[in-house]
């Protein structure tokens, strides 16, 4: 799920030391990592002044092929009494990251709290592993699908894409929603071109989410494949095939980890 780095703090013992060995393998061998973060966007908001900051991070994005956004005070509504929470709020709508570089810890936290989309880690066998895997972005507001779409709900509904991921964006916000603060894990799961939408994990027990509305008919190799792989404690078809939507959004994600 979505990760912000407000703090070293932030990071385990494990976590800090694989971090620190892959900056060093991409430092060793940058072309291996040209295209890590390929069609993916970074703001840079500078509230205070900074020459090697903005530039270690906007050479770093570039060179592992991200799009780099570098922005002053000045250029953002900040600089005309806008909120750091409706910024952010603004600028999650467009970019994969945001970098913040202000003189108050709150003005970061602020802004970490104000986001739309969040990040979900593939899940892996491994937690360090996990958190070191590209994510998968989900919208935490399913109004911010459907507005893209110029569609109205009837024509919604009779798109079997369209109301797919819709119903796929509405289970994945109430997981992540509801997970937060507890110590349920949310995430998803892919290998080759096999996925099983959304993994819930708290300790030993895992719960591997299918959601079958809209696009999905038929067979489920993903979460056949990842059953035979990771032996999950339970496993659950959202929609269409299996459990009703509305049952599932009655629950809370810590329910279907019993």
């Amino acid at each position: 799920m979505e990760r912000d780095y407000l703090s070293v703090d932030d990071l385990s013992r494990d976590e800090l030391t694989f971090l620190l060995d892959l900056s060093g393998k991409v430092k060793a061998h940058p072309g291996d990592h040209a295209a890590s973060m390929s069609g993916r966007s970074v703001v840079m908001i500078f509230e205070k002044p900074s020459t090697r900051t903005r530039v270690s991070f906007e050479v770093a994005i570039a060179s592992a092929g991200g799009h780099p956004v570098p922005l002053s005070s000045a250029e953002l509504q900040l600089g005309r009494g806008e909120t750091i929470e409706d910024t952010g709020r603004v600028l999650s709508r467009y970019a994969h990251a945001i970098v913040l570089r202000t003189f108050e810890q709150e003005r970061l936290e602020l802004l970490a709290g104000a986001g739309m989309l969040t990040g979900l880690q593939k899940f892996s066998g491994s937690v360090v592993r996990q958190r070191g895997s590209s994510p998968k972005l989900l919208v935490l507001n399913t109004a911010l699908v459907s507005a893209t779409s110029g569609q109205t709900l009837r024509e919604a509904r009779r798109d079997p894409n369209l109301w797919g991921r819709l119903i796929e964006t509405a289970v994945g916000a109430h997981l992540v929603n509801t997970a937060e603060g507890s110590e349920v894990e949310v995430s998803y799961w892919r290998e080759r071109n096999r996925e099983v939408d959304f993994v819930l994990r708290r300790g030993r027990r895992l719960t591997a989410i299918e959601v079958t509305s809209g696009r999905r008919k038929g067979s489920l190799p993903g979460l056949s494949a990842f059953k035979a792989t990771f032996a999950p404690t339970r496993t659950l078809l959202v929609g269409g095939q299996g459990l009703p939507l509305e049952e599932f959004l009655g629950r809370p994600a810590a329910a279907w980890l019993r």
